[in-house]
């Protein structure tokens, strides 16, 4: 069974993607930064290794057994020197220092200082101690010392050596610390050149950068495939689509469209559906209508030839004087009966061609129908009891507002009423019954047979009946036209063993 795809729109489903996208790239961003964390960890927290951890050395003498490269770096090397400031050993090549540079070297606990500007170009400087007993030292411009806790204070101390101190914590490029320490009962210094900081430094950009390059390679790979989902999953059901729209251009063929799942591209789906639907029934509907202007126009040249062949027939024998004496008379009603039908056809097609145009208004207004069909009746009772109509009328005396277009209104009442005379004959009975529903008009004349009912409303279609009879076949059409345009709605009712065999009923309900 083919499975349904659940509508969504475009937004959520580009953040649907967007966000799985953002969850997978920050997942591997959040790996890749813990993988370099974990890294600098273990090899510069971890292995961190520091002078002091190995005093006991150096009371020792075991000068040799300090590890270089971890407590100073690769390039770092380290000097002892006597209580004379001689050197007595050297990890490396033998250096040799004065007394003011080594005042002028810091502690070995350097990175416990912290160096801040104040105001008036003073600066403090703290010694943080383990036991937070922490030493402070007020100093000014040129690093004297005016105000301190700390009672070993020195009155001032050396540019060099705070420089150190700043240099030390600003960008740990290499520097020099002393660790003083007591062998062979004597004061010893340890003068150490430091480097690991700016290789760990330098490691830990390596690193750094590698993490972003690594980044940048995630997302580009990451939004080329979002972007490449997207597209497939846009592009494709536009692709189908411009196919159904060639394909149903040129031949016409429809094509069923699969589901996208996008609520936006359906609706277009569904609209190319309704477009193409809408078309095929216009489509059908000119057909039919070139069908029906052929068949109009064949129906209009027979009706027009005919009487045309009387009158120019009878007319011609009467100017050439083949008829004389009372057979003129009788020929000459002939052909005034043929031109009265001939200009009832022609009202007739002007009146239906006038309602079937695009321009053609109507002029609805608030009429009272009952009062209506009352009016309609008195200006036509004179012609119906000269032709021995029984009227048998139905109207209620409250008033049945209804908006109609009273000129074409009555037209329809007369196309009605002028039929039934027409097929009926006279002697006839008609019963006009009018209530809050409906104009119902009844007559005793001929039945209808059933099958012809949907027919009789079409212009020219009951053509032969109607030429046998004498009418021109638009009557009904117009009246057809007219009710439509309306809203309301028209019915044929026919019974042959009834007394009123045949009625129009007008539904005056809107649709």
């Amino acid at each position: 069974m083919k499975r349904i795809k659940k509508t969504k729109k475009l937004i959520y489903i580009f953040l649907h993607y967007l966000g799985i996208f953002s969850i997978l790239y920050f997942f591997f961003l959040s790996f890749f930064s813990n993988l370099v964390f974990n890294l600098v960890e273990e090899n510069f927290i971890n292995n961190y290794k520091d002078i002091s951890d190995y005093t006991s050395n150096l009371e020792k003498g075991d000068f040799e057994s300090l590890p270089t490269k971890d407590l100073f770096g690769k390039k770092g090397y380290f000097d002892i020197l006597d209580e004379n400031y001689n050197t007595i050993y050297s990890s490396s090549e033998i250096h040799t220092y004065t007394k003011k540079e080594i005042n002028n070297i810091p502690k070995e606990d350097i990175f416990n200082y912290g160096l801040f500007s104040l105001k008036n170009d003073e600066s403090i400087l703290i010694h943080f101690d383990i036991d937070y007993n922490n030493n402070y030292y007020l100093l000014d411009k040129d690093y004297n010392v005016l105000m301190s806790n700390d009672s070993n204070s020195p009155n001032k101390f050396e540019k060099e050596y705070i420089d150190n101190i700043e240099q030390s914590f600003e960008d740990y490029n290499e520097f020099f610390i002393t660790k003083e320490f007591n062998y062979n009962n004597k004061t010893h210094i340890l003068v150490a050149f430091v480097s690991k900081f700016e290789e760990s430094m330098y490691t830990y950009t390596v690193l750094k950068s590698t993490v972003y390059y690594i980044n940048i390679a995630i997302y580009i790979i990451g939004f080329t495939s979002l972007i490449y989902i997207l597209n497939k999953k846009i592009n494709k059901p536009l692709d189908d689509l411009g196919k159904a729209i060639t394909k149903y251009t040129e031949k016409r063929e429809k094509t069923n469209l699969e589901p996208s799942g996008i609520l936006e591209l359906e609706s277009i789906n569904e609209k190319f559906e309704y477009m193409t639907q809408k078309f095929d029934e216009t489509e059908k509907a000119n057909k039919k209508f070139q069908s029906d202007r052929q068949l109009m126009l064949a129906s209009i040249s027979h009706d027009l030839k005919t009487p045309i062949t009387v009158i120019q027939g009878y007319s011609k024998a009467i100017v050439d004087k083949v008829i004389t004496g009372e057979e003129i008379i009788k020929k000459s009603q002939l052909i005034y009966d043929k031109s009265c039908y001939l200009n009832e056809l022609v009202d007739n097609f002007t009146e239906f061609s006038k309602l079937d145009h695009t321009n053609f208004k109507y002029d609805f207004k608030d009429i009272d129908i009952a009062e209506f069909v009352r009016n309609y009746i008195a200006i036509k009772y004179d012609e119906l009891e000269s032709k021995n109509i029984d009227l048998n009328i139905d109207i209620p005396e409250t008033k049945i507002i209804k908006k109609i277009d009273t000129q074409q209104f009555n037209r329809v009442l007369n196309n009605i009423v002028n039929n039934a005379l027409k097929y009926g004959g006279n002697n006839i009975s008609i019963k006009i019954q009018v209530d809050n529903d409906k104009i119902a008009i009844f007559n005793s004349g001929k039945a209808i047979e059933e099958t012809n009912y949907s027919q009789l409303f079409k212009p020219f279609v009951k053509g032969d009946l109607s030429r046998n009879e004498g009418g021109s076949g638009l009557g009904l059409a117009i009246v057809r036209k007219i009710i439509q345009d309306h809203g309301f709605t028209i019915n044929i009712v026919s019974n042959k063993d009834s007394y009123y065999k045949t009625g129009f009923i007008i539904n005056l309900n809107k649709n």
